[in-house]
Order: structure tokens, then sequence, then C-alpha cells
């Protein structure tokens, strides 16, 4: 079971590094990349706080996950509401279609899904 989070992290990570790559690319708003890196990161902690239960212990594990339900509201806002084509400034050789940013959009919550609900899990278990 370990292996195989292992391996998911180490998948959202690369996935991470290109969405970051991808706002670079297309010259995204560094805003949005600097809250889609910092929420990422976040969530890969909190899979890696599930995989390793005894990392939990102190109050310092209790305040750092207590931003759980923030991060997944705002995470849920901008897959559900977010506009992406608003943060993209126009590139003169390539515009992204809203099928390729619907795409993007898909794979990205395909992929976040699990550090979501591990995300939920740790949040749970440390304060019910």
């Amino acid at each position: 079971m370990h292996g195989l989070l292992w391996f998911y992290v180490v998948v959202y990570g690369v996935l991470l590094l290109g969405n970051a790559y991808f706002w670079l690319r297309h010259h995204g708003q560094p805003g949005i990349l600097l809250y889609e890196l910092l929420s990422g990161t976040y969530l890969l902690f909190m899979v890696l706080l599930f995989i390793y239960p005894s990392w939990q212990q102190g109050a310092v594990m209790l305040w750092l996950t207590m931003a759980v339900p923030m991060v997944l509201g705002a995470e849920c806002y901008l897959a559900i509401f977010g506009d992406l084509e608003k943060h993209l400034k126009t590139v003169s050789d390539h515009r992204m279609t809203g099928a390729e940013l619907e795409t993007a959009r898909g794979i990205s919550v395909l992929f976040s899904a699990p550090a979501y609900i591990i995300a939920a899990k740790v949040f749970i278990d440390r304060f019910f």
C-alpha cells in the first residue's frame, strides 16, 4: 500500500511541475501559479502524513492540518467555477481552445482526487 501511495506522490509531483511549466509557457498569472504549487505541495504533505502517521505528533501538526478545509474548498471552487481562460494571457503562437482547457481541468481533478480524499481523512482523523 505504501508503495502505491509513494508512486502517487511521485506522479502528482510530476503533475505539479507540469502544471507550473504550462502556466509559465502560456504566460499565466504568477499568483495562480504560486497558489497551485503551494496547494499541491500541501496536499502532497497530507498524503505523506497519511503514509507516516508517526509524523502527526505534536501541536505543530495540529495547526498544519487545520488548513485542509480551506485548501479543499479553494481547490473545488477553482475546479468547478474557475475560469482558466481569463487567467491566461494571449499567446501569439498558440491559443488554448475551450476543449483543451476542459481536458486540462478534468485531468487535474482526476489526479488530485486521491490527495483531496486523503487530506480530508487526515483532517477528520486528527480532529474528530
